[in-house]
């Protein structure tokens, strides 16, 4: 006589339970990455719209300002928002604001805006940098002088 083919219980449960302990591992450490690909994904947007600032600047021959909005939560000086417009102009060329759960804040060095004159160069004349924070999560940016955005990887 042949022996039945399958598992028995024990064998099942005890799959199951490994199964479960791995689970228990891994899960923390992926909400870590999706925190981390969070603030890397919301600091590209905000390279490429400082770019965008900066060519607004340059093509209307006027000073253009990326204004980050103040949002409870986040630090003193930043946000997790901003606008984009022309000084002196109430327009708004461009805004963005994170609207899910979970916010990614930028924190900036000096004030809440950064300002580009009509040649493209950023005014004051000092160098920015602005972080992105999610929990633990960071990414940062720094913007040059000439207006060249350069990431940190």
């Amino acid at each position: 006589m042949g022996h039945g083919r399958g598992y028995t219980l024990f064998e099942l449960m005890a799959t199951l339970m490994i199964a479960g302990i791995a689970m228990s591992i891994a899960v923390p450490s992926l909400e870590g990455v999706l925190r981390r690909e969070r603030v890397r994904s919301a600091m590209n947007r905000l390279a490429g719209d400082l770019e965008f600032t900066r060519m607004a600047a340059v093509r209307n021959g006027a000073s253009a300002v990326l204004h980050f909005t103040p949002t409870p939560g986040c630090a003193a000086r930043g946000g997790a928002g901003y606008r984009i417009g022309l000084k002196g102009n109430p327009g708004v060329l461009r805004e963005w604001y994170a609207a899910d759960a979970v916010t990614v804040c930028f924190e900036t060095t000096g004030a809440d805006t950064l300002v580009f004159n009509s040649r493209g160069l950023l005014a004051p004349f000092n160098n920015r940098t602005i972080r992105g924070v999610l929990g633990n999560a960071r990414d940062s940016l720094t913007v040059s002088v000439v207006g060249r955005v350069y990431r940190r990887w």
